[in-house]
Parts: C-alpha cells; structure tokens; sequence
C-alpha cells in the first residue's frame, strides 16, 4: 500500500471521487476550505482555495456532463459551489505570472 498525502498539512481529507474518464482523484479539504486534485500516474496534487472563508467543503461530486467541474457541499448552511478547471490553455490566458489558481463563485468565472 502507498499514502499520498495533500500537500496542505492537517487539510481534513474528507470526500473522495475518482474521475475515471481523467484518471484523476478530487479530495475535498474541510478544515482549509480547498478542493484537491491528486494525478496518481504524476504523483502530482493541485488545491484550489476557495474564495470565501469557512466554506467547509465536505461532500464532492464530478458533474457528469463536464468532468473538469467538481461540486461541494459545506456542513454550513447555504455553502454549496462548485470548482471548475479550466483547459490549459484558457487558464494561461485568464490567469496572471504568479497568481494561485483560485476557484471562483458560481457565475463568476
């Protein structure tokens, strides 16, 4: 067996799906409000923070019409969004030298 851990410390691993069309495993990180995705054939993690505070994404799912966005659900009221990645090229175009990637709200992306 073999452990991969976020590159986050104490991120409160707490949902797992497997994007079997991407080979790819999203994790939501309830305790530092990310959603992370671990590549097992690169052994390579992205997080994406998200945007407000206290969003405690607990439960996640891919859409199964776009499978580069992934839906959460937070343990507080009203906190449900979703984090959706966009292809690399787009990404290089809408995102400055340096910035993080950053998942946005609902609509503003």
């Amino acid at each position: 067996m073999k452990i991969f851990s976020p590159p986050t410390a104490n991120a409160g691993a707490y949902s797992v799906v497997v994007d079997k069309a991407n080979d790819l495993v999203w994790v939501s990180e309830h305790k530092v409000d990310k959603i992370a995705r671990f590549d097992p054939k690169t052994e390579e993690w992205v997080e994406f923070p998200l945007p407000e505070a206290q969003s405690d994404p607990r439960r996640i799912d891919i859409d199964p019409t776009n499978p580069n966005r992934i839906y959460f659900s937070g343990n507080t009221a009203g906190r449900v969004g979703f984090v959706e990645v966009l292809p690399l090229d787009e990404m290089m175009m809408s995102e400055a030298p340096g910035q993080s990637r950053r998942a946005l709200p609902a609509g503003q992306g």
